[in-house]
């Protein structure tokens, strides 16, 4: 059966919710609330300084409403200026911003 990648990403993002509906539903349940403090959170930034030999930049392939897995043109367009592996977080390069979060409970 062939579904679109749409709904793979669709069913992916399901299963994150489900998972964070869960983790939520224990810490909720625990008799010992925790304490969180200074958390750092790290979030990957594609590097869209330059463009592919298709004239695309990272977070084009990355934001596409039918975006093809990253194994289907991780490497395929690189070019002169543009390495997806470097520059792509779909392709394990990008850079990390990490912010820093106070929760209490």
């Amino acid at each position: 059966v062939h579904r679109p990648v749409g709904w793979c990403i669709l069913l992916l993002i399901t299963a994150r919710l489900i998972g964070m509906v869960n983790a939520t539903a224990s810490l909720i349940t625990s008799s010992t609330p925790p304490s969180i403090s200074g958390r750092r959170l790290e979030a990957c930034i594609s590097d869209d300084s330059t463009t592919d030999s298709k004239d695309l930049l990272c977070s084009d392939w990355e934001n596409a409403e039918e975006a093809p897995p990253p194994s289907s043109w991780c490497g395929t367009f690189d070019d002169s200026d543009f390495t997806a592996a470097v520059q792509c977080c779909a392709c394990g390069g990008g850079s990390t911003a990490a912010t820093t979060t106070t929760i209490t409970t």
